[in-house]
């Protein structure tokens, strides 16, 4: 009987003009007789038979070739009665002059992160005739970075990105050349993105309950975040006008803003809270009922301004004193 057919070659599918290339394979024998294996390099080119081995042993040979080209590596295996296999499966390896970079390092970085939360990797490659090198980023979303900066061959390139939705995803890597010639894909890191928890309805604003025409006027309102984020906060002032987002405060503080009314009247102050990762507390910013209702403004006015608005009777000045009374009894409990 004669040999099994060996295994198709194993090795690297790109070879270098002149540079050698080490392939492998592996071969036995029905009867257990030592067996003794060639390579076909393509082009009619063929190794020698190497010297016999016991069967079920690996065996590896180099070669280079003299030009650019593509060819398929075979293996054929001969035992020591002069009996030979059927030829191996063939591996396809592209000859080039200038080879593109090789495959680089799987990214590393943080295994887990949360939804909205920005994270680093890191990745690198070199190029077989040492040329610069540009890394991007796969992140496993249908996104990938753009191009880094050129570096040199072996550097590393670092990359951020934040995920919008929560779930399991990869990032890889790939590598470009000077002259634009690009790498395989990396293998993959794993990340497991969970979802972002957002701030707690803020606590009681707190500030004065009446104020001047014109006159700034000071409120504060305190959140948490149950992972710890760092939170801003903003208010509504009623009158048509909205606050900027403060700067982000360690969750718990109590962030401050002013604000002035043009005109006299009650005024109802609202206020909401996000977090470092753009999630915001579940009162839904514009939309009344969603907002803590418990600091209200009742503005102090000039005389000829209350006597305008009360124009008819003392009856009814007393009845906006009293209201004026109430809104801020409100806001203080």
């Amino acid at each position: 009987m004669r040999p099994y057919t060996p295994a198709t070659p194993y090795g690297s599918p790109l070879a270098v003009v002149g540079t050698e290339q080490a392939y492998t394979t592996s071969v036995t024998d029905p009867e257990g007789d030592s067996v003794s294996v060639m390579f076909d390099w393509g082009g009619g080119d063929t190794s020698y038979w190497t010297a016999f081995l016991p069967p079920n042993r690996i065996v590896s040979m180099a070669h280079s070739w003299d030009s650019p080209e593509t060819c398929v590596v075979r293996v054929m295996a001969q035992d020591v009665k002069g009996k030979r296999s059927e030829w191996s499966g063939g591996l396809n390896v592209a000859v080039v002059t200038d080879p593109p970079p090789d495959r680089p390092s799987a990214p590393s970085g943080p295994e887990s992160t949360a939804v909205n939360s920005p994270c680093s990797f890191r990745a690198s490659a070199s190029d077989p005739t040492g040329d610069s090198i540009a890394i991007r980023f796969d992140w496993g979303n249908g996104d990938t970075s753009e191009w880094s900066d050129l570096t040199v061959s072996g550097g590393q390139v670092s990359g951020t990105y934040a995920w919008d939705s929560a779930g399991a995803t990869s990032v890889r890597a790939q590598a470009q050349d000077a002259k634009g010639l690009v790498s395989a894909w990396s293998e993959p890191h794993l990340v497991a993105i969970a979802a972002n928890l957002p701030p707690s309805v803020p606590d009681s604003i707190l500030g004065p309950s009446k104020g001047g025409v014109n006159a700034p006027l000071w409120f504060r309102a305190a959140a948490t975040d149950p992972e710890g984020d760092s939170i801003a906060i903003r208010f509504d002032w009623s009158d048509g006008d909205t606050s900027a987002w403060t700067r982000f405060y360690p969750s718990g503080s109590t962030p401050a803003t002013n604000h002035s009314w043009g005109s006299n009247g009650v005024y109802q102050v609202r206020v909401q809270a996000r977090d470092n990762r753009s999630g915001t507390s579940r009162l839904v910013f514009g939309s009344p009922g969603h907002y803590q209702q418990r600091g209200h403004v009742a503005l102090a006015v000039p005389d000829r301004q209350r006597r305008h608005w009360v124009a008819g009777g003392s009856g009814r000045r007393n009845d906006l004193r009293r209201f004026g009374r109430r809104q801020a009894h409100r806001s203080q409990t």
